[in-house]
């Protein structure tokens, strides 16, 4: 009897894997791009050809620039409330990294050269010589190697809950084994729950996600062909020597980091700016947000760079943190 029951579940399971393999090849558990563009584009959407990269602005204000930078599996409308507020005293550039958001595959790849020239690229294609560069998670590390690179281009920057530094090796003997299934269901398709557990992890501890950003990180996420290219730009990340990369920045910044961040200690703010010995650092700390702050908190944090730009020394000379209230 147990054979039996053993071998109808060795069959079932068989089913069950290649009806999964068929679905995911067949692209059933993905929509397009056009799909997407109908729901989430904004009346300001445009598409710049970058290199072959269709890339997807919004360009809104007039004033001095700022430049939005998302992290991984975000997307430009992350930004909305931001944009309202700081547009209406400058101009705000948002963009859809390749491959994320309403933004089409980058032909030419994913390693962070391409992305800090993607960046240049897009400044040049829309006139702005000098902007201010406001970076979080990964978008963080994409604005301060791009003013590292590029000093002359960078009025201020800001680096909210920003990746970058060096993390500790992983121990193969502790770490959990590779699931080569899983590996590579994620390469073409995230469940919603999966998902679900990212922004939760993103938020502060005790915070449940909202099912419009939960639903927004879902769904743009399921566009034909993103997941082979996050997994493209995922695998080709080079760390680099942050230390040395920062010493070369120049601009005035601002490192902002949410007390609560579940993902990356709030310690890291006060490493960044050790390393930043080119240039005037703020630190500041906020009480109630995890990593995605520029959610949680995000008219406080909006506020708290239109004040910094318009005083970006202030607080800066010795280096000291200052935690909101």
């Amino acid at each position: 009897m147990l054979k039996k029951v053993l071998v109808a579940l060795a069959i079932l399971l068989t089913v069950v894997t290649i009806t999964l393999w068929a679905c995911v090849k067949l692209g059933a558990f993905n929509v397009s791009r056009e799909k997407l563009i109908t729901r989430y584009a904004l009346p300001q959407s445009q598409w710049l050809d970058l290199d072959g990269a269709q890339v997807h602005v919004v360009d809104e204000g007039e004033g001095p620039a700022i430049v939005l930078i998302h992290g991984h599996f975000m997307n430009l409308r992350l930004w909305d409330d931001w944009a309202r507020i700081l547009s209406q005293k400058f101009r705000v550039i948002r963009y859809d990294r390749s491959p994320y958001g309403l933004s089409g595959d980058d032909p030419a790849g994913y390693h962070m050269d391409r992305q800090i020239e993607q960046l240049s690229r897009l400044l040049d294609a829309l006139g702005v010589e000098r902007a201010t560069l406001v970076g979080t998670s990964s978008g963080g590390i994409n604005a301060f190697r791009f003013a590292a690179r590029y000093p002359e281009r960078v009025e201020h920057l800001v680096l909210i809950n920003s990746g970058g530094l060096p993390r500790p090796p992983v121990n193969p003997l502790t770490a959990p084994p590779a699931n080569p299934l899983r590996a590579w269901l994620f390469r073409h398709y995230r469940p919603r729950s999966e998902l679900e557990k990212t922004v939760k992890r993103s938020l502060a501890p005790g915070t449940e996600p909202p099912d419009w950003l939960v639903d927004q990180y879902y769904q743009m996420n399921r566009r034909r062909g993103a997941n082979a290219g996050i997994a493209s730009l995922l695998a080709s990340y080079d760390p680099g020597n942050p230390a040395e990369t920062l010493a070369k920045v120049r601009a005035p910044t601002l490192v902002m980091w949410g007390l609560d961040n579940q993902l990356l200690p709030h310690t890291e703010a006060d490493q960044f700016a050790q390393f930043m010995t080119g240039a005037p650092v703020v630190v500041k700390k906020f009480p109630g947000a995890g990593h995605l702050a520029i959610v949680e908190l995000a008219e406080q944090l909006a506020e708290e760079v239109a004040r910094f730009l318009e005083h970006p020394r202030e607080g800066a000379e010795s280096l000291a943190e200052a935690t909101s209230e």
